[in-house]
């Protein structure tokens, strides 16, 4: 009997993305109950306003709305992010029946899973390399009010996502799509594939989803929002828009679930799936890296076989 050690590695890392996805199912479950939830905790709040913006590339405010305006803005938020993941959810399921756990890396939430993983990987990776330069990200002040910040994180999960992704990638893919006789109106919601022209629309729009968070923050913010811009446009041609407010509610929401719960165990869970979420993200990073390079020699191995 042989045995082949080359493949023991990924047999672990195999294992480990679907631990890891176990607990990102875990918690996307609970972020869904902390949506519902926060529901309550704004939608009373009397006095409340809301600024609707654009970006040009920095944000444009071209409206504020208070009142029956702001709830109406809200309510459409809310059910776009509940709407998200429930749907991901039920793709999920469908894909898995729930007890084929070795076919739900075949799922769209895999997918996002993978994705929010590897921006976790980046963001801490980057947090370490600017606490080594001596330097670090200035944050805009926070909101004073617990559910001001619940509401300005579900906002920026979908009416971001809608401004970048929807109208700088979906609207004009469609578009050209439909005049080249090959596409139609509901791929203004994504999930095409790679398509002619796809790159332009997708550069465009994470240049302007970076240069957007410039604002109250400093220059050093810019590659944190650049990469996840990219890993989310990845997942609006292969999935579909619900795909990218589902994981930008899911990272922006991280540890909101921890405050809202103030429960130790949840909480030691969520630490021990952290380091998971880590190992999985540094991974499919460090494939990734492994396949360009693999990728590079054997287009120099053919250019060479050519040469001679």
């Amino acid at each position: 009997m042989k045995i082949n050690l080359k493949k023991y590695p990924l047999q672990i890392l195999d294992f480990v993305e679907h631990l890891g996805l176990v607990g990102f199912l875990f918690y996307t479950i609970t972020v869904l109950g902390v949506l519902i939830w926060s529901a309550g905790q704004i939608i009373p709040q009397e006095g409340a306003t809301s600024t609707i913006f654009i970006l040009i590339p920095v944000p444009y405010i071209i409206a504020e709305v208070e009142g029956h305006a702001f709830i109406a803005f809200y309510s459409f938020l809310w059910f776009s992010a509940a709407i998200s993941i429930v749907y991901l959810l039920s793709e999920h399921v469908d894909s898995s029946r729930i007890t084929k756990i070795r076919t739900w890396k075949e799922s769209n939430l895999s997918a996002v899973f993978c994705v929010f993983a590897m921006v976790l990987a980046f963001s801490l990776l980057y947090q370490y390399l600017l606490i080594f330069l001596g330097t670090g990200i200035r944050a805009p002040a926070p909101p004073e009010q617990f559910w001001e910040r619940l509401y300005l994180l579900t906002r920026a999960s979908v009416w971001e996502e809608i401004l970048v992704r929807f109208a700088l990638i979906g609207v004009p893919m469609a578009l050209i799509g439909i005049y080249r006789g090959e596409g139609n109106i509901k791929d203004v919601f994504g999930g095409f594939g790679f398509r002619k022209y796809w790159a332009i629309f997708v550069l465009l729009s994470v240049f302007i989803f970076t240069i957007g968070h410039l604002p109250g923050w400093n220059l050093w913010k810019l590659p944190q929002v650049f990469v996840p811009g990219l890993l989310f446009s990845y997942l609006f041609l292969k999935i579909g828009l619900h795909a990218t407010i589902g994981v930008h509610l899911l990272w922006n929401f991280f540890g909101i679930p921890d405050v809202v719960l103030g429960n130790e165990l949840y909480t030691g869970v969520m630490i021990f799936f952290f380091y998971i979420w880590l190992i999985v993200g540094i991974g499919i990073w460090l494939k990734i890296g492994f396949n360009m390079i693999k990728y590079r020699r054997n287009e120099d191995g053919e250019e060479n076989l050519k040469a001679v």
